[in-house]
């Protein structure tokens, strides 16, 4: 059947030199429109590439790792 995603265990994003930007964790589903607003330590982080590592729960309890690259523009 279909299964629903319930949150989010992990969120972090890294710099194109592995420095972490940014780290949350336990998101509630519907707090996922704010995972990340593009800022390190309150100051917005410069255009270029980021890499992402997601941990995602589902409702049935499974947790799935994404994994991916983000670009941000200006």
């Amino acid at each position: 059947g279909d299964v629903s995603l319930a949150g989010f265990e992990l969120v972090e994003v890294f710099d194109r030199w592995g420095g972490r930007v940014f780290s949350r964790k336990d998101i509630a589903i519907q707090d996922a429109n704010s995972l990340w607003d593009g800022r390190s330590g309150g100051v917005l982080v410069n255009p270029g590439v980021f890499t992402y590592l997601v941990k995602a729960r589902f409702i049935d309890d499974e947790v799935v790792d994404y994994s991916g690259d983000l670009t941000v523009i200006r």
